[in-house]
């Protein structure tokens, strides 16, 4: 067993990746809070991964398999997980006896977790959360918590869900990848936006109400306080999951509001505003300021692309902004 850790600057974080050679090796490596049971069923030599990651106590886990497997355990009481298979979408596997494909999104409770039997060359996304934290959430935004009960298939059957799923995904492979985003990791307000960011997804695709029906005096109403709430916000842009618990309502609402109010959608209206707070702050900057600080505290993990949408806004490039800024400091001073 190959086991590296990456130690971070921050108690809320913590990354580890171990490369496993034997399916009970593999098991041995799991996180601590996963009670688990492997048995291999193809036959050949067993070689597996799990990458994690810590972040403000969400536990984000990518475990990869060469060999088919049988697996079933349990995890702590207090916990929930979220599973999205990154296979290709005709590669057919089991979960209690029913064929599972990455078209699906499995949520498993700690105490109903099903028995899954993988495909050769398996890999898998999860998310574990804290039961008392996404209760919280869901009941902020007026959602029915009673489907986290028991262990639930959710087809990703529509455009929107597919989306959020490849967001997701995206997200979930860059951050389990240390090499491109540790440097940003040490950043509270890269930390917040993507605790938020995760959690609001985990909700998003397991929302499954009827169709959202309100008159445009209601939607106008709704965006409204939205934006209210969003400009009052002068230290940090707040993220959809806040804006939606402070506001009590879903983001499949929101979204349909802002869209048929303003026509945009909320996330793009958040990203403006961050945009702009950024290229104030650019603006006002002093010697001692770099951009990558900037653009961290409003919670651009990326900076290339952070660079290119501010370009796109303001015609030109944030690096540009400071350079000005320093050299209006110098004329003054």
């Amino acid at each position: 067993m190959i086991e590296h850790h990456h130690t971070l600057s921050t108690n809320e974080l913590a990354f580890k990746s171990i490369q496993t050679e034997g399916v009970h090796e593999h098991e041995f490596a799991l996180p601590n809070n996963w009670h688990a049971h492997y048995d291999q069923i193809s036959s050949g030599e067993f070689k597996g991964r799990i990458d994690q990651l810590s972040i403000m106590g969400i536990d984000l886990i990518r475990e990869t398999t060469n060999q088919s497997i049988i697996k079933r355990g349990m995890l702590n009481e207090d916990s929930l997980t979220f599973s999205m298979p990154t296979n290709q979408a005709e590669e057919t596997f089991y979960c209690d006896g029913r064929k599972f494909s990455s078209d699906n999104f499995l949520f498993s409770p700690a105490d109903d977790l099903p028995e899954i039997q993988t495909s050769t060359n398996f890999s898998v996304l999860c998310v574990s959360v804290n039961k008392a934290k996404i209760f919280e959430y869901l009941n902020n935004q007026n959602l029915d918590p009673q489907f986290l009960e028991k262990s639930q298939i959710y087809p990703i059957d529509n455009y929107a869900a597919q989306a959020e799923k490849n967001n997701m995904t995206g997200l979930l492979n860059s951050l389990l990848d240390p090499q491109k985003t540790s440097p940003f990791l040490h950043y509270s307000g890269i930390q917040s936006s993507i605790h938020d960011t995760i959690l609001q997804s985990v909700i998003d695709l397991s929302d499954h109400q009827h169709e959202v029906h309100l008159t445009p005096m209601a939607q106008k109403k709704l965006v409204d306080r939205a934006r209210e709430y969003v400009l009052s916000c002068t230290e940090a842009a707040p993220s959809i999951l806040e804006l939606c618990s402070i506001l009590g309502t879903s983001r499949r609402k929101l979204q349909y509001c802002f869209q048929q109010t303003l026509g945009i959608n909320p996330i793009a209206y958040l990203r403006l505003i961050r945009l702009n707070a950024a290229h104030r702050e650019l603006c006002q900057a002093d010697g001692q300021t770099s951009v990558q600080d900037i653009a961290s505290k409003w919670g651009f993990m990326h900076l290339s692309r952070f660079a290119a949408e501010y370009r796109t806004l303001f015609d030109e490039l944030p690096s540009q902004t400071l350079k000005n800024a320093h050299m209006n400091c110098a004329k003054i001073g």
